[in-house]
């Protein structure tokens, strides 16, 4: 009896496994490897992100986007950048 019920179990995955991998699978996506330029230097990246930010309507209060620069004074770009995306529901201060 418990070798009827091995060979019962294992038809049954078996037959999924069988319909799992014939089934449909998604077409290779096409991307694109070329970066967007952005029409932005350092001096008016805060403008641009304000700007883009602005035409967001669903946006809740201190939830928008910013740059918080390392040296707030001498605003320069650097090698490194570190980027923080926080799920769309959180607040800054979450």
């Amino acid at each position: 009896m418990k070798n009827f019920k091995n060979i019962i179990f294992a038809t049954i995955v078996g037959a999924f496994l069988l319909l799992y991998f014939s089934g449909p699978s998604p077409e290779k996506p096409l991307l694109d490897p070329t970066m967007p330029q952005l029409p932005i230097s350092v001096n008016n990246a805060e403008d641009f992100v304000k700007k883009q930010e602005s035409e967001q309507l669903t946006n809740k209060p201190d939830n928008q986007a910013r740059i918080i620069w390392t040296d707030s004074v001498n605003k320069a770009k650097t090698h490194y950048v570190f980027i923080y995306l926080h799920a769309p529901s959180a607040l800054q201060g979450e």
